[in-house]
């Protein structure tokens, strides 16, 4: 696992969305295990840990864009497997990333949900439906988030 430089006892870097993300992957272990498991948006250069916002940012991209057509094609019904089968066979490929976010919980969804809104290119959030299920930890990171954005 990546080990990001401890943040707990700075405060968030003000209008510097990557640096925030940093600085929430050197505040929340879990989060940091998360990021951890998408091939591609942790990288090492030269020794120094990076963190590739835009990836996680398209892999929720293409992650919404799946669901929405599994939607479309069931409902809220689960189909027979060769229904499946050939349906799933029929989308564009994916992203090992986003891969990885659809077997994740919606709490780990909403968690690396909140770091891929400092990305460019932003990923959707609703609190309502992506906040939703955090325990004492994931609303510790809610805070910490909205006190980073209230910085900036």
């Amino acid at each position: 696992m990546a080990t990001w430089p401890d943040t707990t006892e700075s405060l968030p870097p003000g209008d510097h969305p990557y640096g925030v993300a940093l600085w929430l992957l050197g505040r929340h272990e879990q989060l940091a295990e998360l990021v951890d498991r998408l091939p591609g948006v942790v990288s090492i250069e030269g020794g120094e840990l990076g963190l590739e916002l835009d990836v996680l940012a398209s892999a929720f991209a293409e992650y919404d864009a799946f669901q929405a057509a599994r939607e479309e094609r069931f409902g809220w019904s689960t189909p027979d497997e060769s229904a499946w089968e050939r349906w799933h066979a029929s989308l564009p490929k994916r992203s090992a990333a986003t891969d990885e976010l659809l077997v994740m919980s919606g709490s780990e969804l909403g968690r690396l949900r909140l770091l891929a809104t400092l990305s460019g290119a932003g990923a959707r959030l609703s609190i309502g439906h992506h906040l939703r299920s955090f325990d004492a930890e994931g609303q510790r990171l809610l805070g910490d988030w909205l006190d980073a954005v209230r910085q900036g």
